[in-house]
C-alpha cells in the first residue's frame, strides 16, 4: 500500500466538516492513569491503521466525534512513548508512527496525542506534530474544527511562501528521530 502521511487527513476533514516541558521533564501521570490513557490511544491508532472508522470514532471525545475518515494502511506501525499529565483529567502521549513511502522506504513521524478523561473513560481530543522543521508543533484540536481550518490555511500559506509543492516536502526526512519539541 502506498505511503500516506496519516496526519494529512485531519485538516481536510475539518474543512469539509466545518461548512507531545523540555527533555527529561515529563511529569508522571500515575501508573493507572498512564496505562489507561495509553491503552485507549493504542486502540484508537490501531483502529485508524486498520481503517475501522467505527472503532476509531468511538474513542474520540463526544465533541470530536465527527465522520473523519483516516486512511487505512496495513503497512503502518506505531509505538507509544511517555505520558505527560497536563491536568488531572488531561494527558499527552508521545507517539511514533511509521509507514512506507511510494518507493517502499519506511518514513517515521513523531507526534503527541491529547486525551481527556470523561465519564466513559479516556478519549482522544487532538494531536500535535511538527509540519515545518523550524516551526513549533501544530496542535490539531479535534473539538474545534474552525481552529483546525485556520491552522490548515496557515500551513498552506507557509508552504507557498517557502516554495514547497506539498506539505510532505516540508516533513520528508525532517521529523525522523528528533521527536516533537515543545
Amino acid at each position: 500500500m502506498g505511503h500516506r502521511r496519516w496526519w494529512l487527513w485531519l485538516a481536510p476533514a475539518a474543512i469539509v466538516l466545518s461548512g507531545c516541558g523540555g527533555p527529561g521533564e515529563t511529569p508522571s501521570a500515575g501508573p493507572s492513569k498512564s496505562a489507561a490513557a495509553r491503552q485507549v490511544l493504542s486502540e484508537f491508532l490501531d483502529a485508524v491503521r486498520r481503517g475501522d472508522d467505527e472503532a476509531a470514532t468511538a474513542l474520540l471525545s463526544p465533541r470530536a466525534r465527527q465522520k473523519l475518515t483516516p486512511p487505512a494502511s496495513d503497512t503502518a506501525r506505531f509505538e507509544l512513548g511517555n505520558v505527560e499529565e497536563i491536568s488531572p483529567d488531561e494527558v499527552r502521549v508521545d507517539c511514533t508512527w511509521s509507514d512506507l513511502d511510494p518507493y517502499g522506504k519506511r518514513q517515521t513521524d513523531e507526534s503527541q496525542w491529547h486525551l481527556r478523561r470523561l465519564a466513559e473513560g479516556w478519549r482522544v481530543t487532538g494531536m500535535s506534530f511538527r509540519v515545518f522543521p523550524d516551526a513549533p508543533p501544530i496542535r490539531w484540536d479535534f473539538e474545534d474544527p474552525e481552529d483546525m481550518v485556520r491552522k490548515q490555511q496557515w500551513v498552506e500559506a507557509e508552504r507557498r511562501r517557502r516554495g514547497l509543492e506539498s506539505p510532505l516536502q516540508a516533513r520528508d526526512g525532517e521529523n525522523s528521530g528528533d521527536g516533537v519539541r515543545r
